[in-house]
């Protein structure tokens, strides 16, 4: 009959039959005193006696060795051995050499001698089950006042003897010390061992030694042995395999079994197991007759397991049967290799660039891919499942055919921005595929209508935000339109004045008058295609230049349209962006120098900064004046030393420079910024918005238009601080995938 190796996974023992003498069995492990002991004489040529403190029937029990746990059986009729040891030789692949060499300091009259030694049988029961072990317990003679003393089995191919100190490393890590004094004859001898902790002795037994085989019953478990390993799974239909399940200890009852692989089942999925029979059912049989006893009908040791798995077309990977009892107790188990390979399909998330892109608060299409090895024309039912982010989707039918399709999904409100992992999910009778994919979540948007391109957006001291598209000026307030006031020419740039007057210019200059637009004349075209400024009375202030003359300084009086020119100490060499005081006292520019001129709106006094603030003469230009949320005047100007500084406008001194050399010299620089506060500034890409530390130049990205497209990539977005502190908003166009047209323009709000 089929025995199944005593392991120490099942035992909790480990049974040292190799390089070195073993321990004796823990403490916990110490055998109760027998109850009707049978004490017979130690042998050095024979086992004998009655196995005691069990009432199981056993029916053999091993020596074991290196090349087989099952070398030396000794049988057990009514539990009784009586084998020669003369009988049970050991083969050269069972025998080790360096028994009492390695790890050994002392004498040793023949190192080559090699041995087979031996402290614990491995006992079994009527039916094959792995019920325990067995040790020879000295009771009796000298020998019986050492430290709980046991025999030690040994065999050597040639006489030696040893008397020196062995270190023995444990499988806990520890190391156990044992003192050696032996005289070994050619053959089986009969040793003592004892000793208790980590400290050991081994001797020859004494001439009077008796001994008591005492069974020491392991922890009662159901292994479960799959033959057919691995189990191959090749279409839809469930496989069984042969299996048994092996009562460890004893175990009986009902029990049930479950997989730890996901999708995969097994059934039947609970048995019920005999008691195993008890010494008075003792019995031993033998050939074909003795196998039939091990089936199923008996101790249901052998049956069929059928297995069923739902999920990926291909699997190659290991598997575990979990044995549990009526109280959900883990009381066993096995392993085995599962192997699928049947016709499935593939799935993924399709974006041109990047993470595909979902949008806070909205429904969208996600972009997907289905194919494989499945017909092209088949239908895959397609879901999402978004974790802990909330995102969701209907179930949708995906063709197979490697094409790019949309499936709904929707994202919460609520949810911030950032990157999130959603699950793909879609199955097809039994295959089952899922994929990964990490989304970028934009924050919430607000449709404002289909209003094209916005290019300049600002905020007021009133909190509203002032954009310029086309010939329109757009008052925002809220995340709402609020009114649109057309009448002029192409607006570009707008900017709105401490008196809350609002000024654009572009195709001309203008300004907003209750419900209409009032343009001005006598500046150069030229000089409205770049930045201009409102001071504190509503005056608007820009550098006129002809393309000819020399630039110059000056202002335009809101009520009569005068246009008054301002002499500054040092001029500018183009029209150059003029910017302002937070309070609209004193307007600024960079003179072709690169200085810094600082004129008080009021008295067209100047001063001008010691030093260039700017190296114009190695291609470093003002791109933007921008007012942070406390009315300090930031200069953002391009060149290899891309820089933010903050300026004093009455000394006309720099207070704080930033380096952002990451954002403005990295791939497409950017078009617009808006700086919070000395430690935070918003730069807008062609697609992205970046938050920057100024304080230790880390950047936040957060995609503006959805990555998927690659049409409407590049639309242009402005951007404001909103009124909330901590606050940016974007003013720009979504995009559909493989759109031709902007989508309806689009509030954002990105803290």
């Amino acid at each position: 009959m089929k025995r199944f190796p005593l392991t120490s996974a099942l035992l909790g023992l480990t049974v040292l039959l190799t390089a070195c003498p073993q321990p004796q069995p823990p403490e916990p492990s110490k055998p109760p005193a027998a109850t009707n002991p049978r004490i017979v004489p130690l042998d050095s040529t024979k086992v004998s006696g009655l196995v005691v403190d069990t009432d199981f029937a056993l029916d053999s029990m091993y020596i074991g060795s290196t090349r087989s746990t099952f070398f030396g059986e000794i049988l057990l009729p009514k539990n009784t051995a009586g084998t020669a040891l003369g009988t049970l030789t050991p083969g050269s692949a069972d025998l080790v050499t360096g028994q009492f060499v390695d790890g050994c300091t002392g004498t040793n009259s023949n190192p080559a001698a090699r041995t087979l030694f031996n402290t614990l049988y491995t006992a079994y029961g009527t039916q094959g089950d792995l019920l325990g072990q067995v040790y020879e317990a000295v009771v009796g003679g000298a020998d019986r006042g050492l430290p709980e003393p046991m025999v030690a089995r040994l065999y050597a191919d040639s006489a030696f003897s040893f008397k020196g100190s062995c270190n023995i490393k444990l499988s806990d890590g520890s190391v156990l010390v044992q003192s050696v004094d032996i005289n070994v004859a050619k053959g089986w001898n009969a040793l003592v061992q004892s000793g208790t902790g980590l400290q050991s002795s081994l001797k020859n037994a004494s001439a009077d030694a008796q001994v008591t085989l005492t069974f020491l019953g392991i922890e009662p478990e159901v292994a479960v042995v799959i033959e057919a390993d691995p189990v191959s799974i090749s279409t839809d239909q469930p496989v069984t395999v042969t299996a048994k399940l092996i009562q460890v200890g004893g175990y009986s009852g009902t029990v049930n079994l479950t997989t730890d692989f996901p999708g995969l089942s097994v059934s039947p999925s609970s048995f019920t197991l005999p008691a195993l029979p008890k010494l008075t059912a003792q019995g031993r049989l033998s050939g074909d007759e003795r196998l039939g006893a091990a089936s199923l009908k008996a101790q249901l040791v052998s049956t069929t397991l059928t297995f069923d798995f739902t999920g990926p077309s291909v699997v190659n990977a290991p598997f575990g049967v979990t044995v549990t009892d009526g109280a959900g107790r883990t009381v066993g188990g096995g392993e085995a290799q599962l192997n699928v390979a049947r016709p499935g399909f593939s799935l993924r998330a399709y974006a041109d660039m990047g993470a595909p892109t979902l949008v806070a608060g909205e429904t969208q299409g996600l972009p997907v891919i289905v194919g494989g090895s499945i017909s092209s024309d088949t239908r895959v039912p397609v879901n999402v499942l978004g974790g802990t982010s909330g995102i969701t989707g209907n179930p949708t039918e995906v063709t197979a055919n490697n094409a790019v399709q949309n499936i709904p999904v929707t994202v919460p409100a609520t949810l911030a921005p950032g990157q999130y992992e959603i699950t793909l999910m879609g199955q097809v009778g039994k295959v089952r595929e899922e994929a990964k994919v990490m989304v970028q979540v934009l924050p919430p948007r607000t449709a404002l209508g289909n209003l094209g391109t916005v290019p300049s957006l600002t905020s007021s001291n009133q909190g509203d935000l002032w954009g310029a598209q086309q010939g329109s000026f757009l008052k925002i307030q809220g995340t709402a339109l609020a009114g649109r006031i057309t009448g002029g020419g192409l607006i570009q740039h707008v900017q709105v004045g401490p008196d809350g007057s609002v000024w654009g210019s572009g195709g001309g200059l203008y300004r907003v008058e209750g419900t209409t637009i009032r343009s001005y004349t006598g500046v150069s075209s030229f000089s409205l295609s770049t930045n201009f400024t409102v001071d504190a009375t509503g005056r608007a202030w820009l550098m006129n230049f002809d393309g000819f003359n020399q630039p110059s300084l000056v202002n335009v009086d809101p009520v009569s349209g005068t246009v008054t020119a301002v002499a500054t100490p040092v001029s500018a060499n183009t029209a150059v962006p003029v910017g302002r005081s937070g309070d609209g006292q004193h307007i600024l520019f960079i003179a072709a120098d690169g200085r810094l001129v600082s004129v008080t709106a009021a008295t067209g006094k100047a001063t001008v900064s010691s030093d260039p603030v700017l190296n114009t003469a190695a291609g470093e230009t003002a791109r933007f004046w921008l007012l942070d949320r406390a009315g300090n005047v930031w200069l953002a100007h391009s060149g290899m030393r891309a820089r933010l500084l903050r300026l004093d406008p009455v000394t006309a001194q720099v207070v704080q420079e930033v380096n952002i050399g990451n954002v403005a010299n990295e791939s497409g620089g950017y078009v617009q910024a808006a700086v919070e506060s000395s430690s935070v500034a918003w730069f807008i890409r062609s697609d992205t918005l970046v938050r920057m530390n100024l304080t230790d130049g880390t950047l936040m990205e957060t995609p503006l238009l959805d990555r998927s497209s690659t049409a409407l990539r590049m639309q242009y977005h402005a951007i404001a601080l909103a009124p909330v502190s901590g606050v940016a908003v974007t003013f720009g166009s979504g995009s559909t995938t493989g759109a031709t047209s902007p989508d309806p323009e689009y509030l954002r709000v990105i803290r």
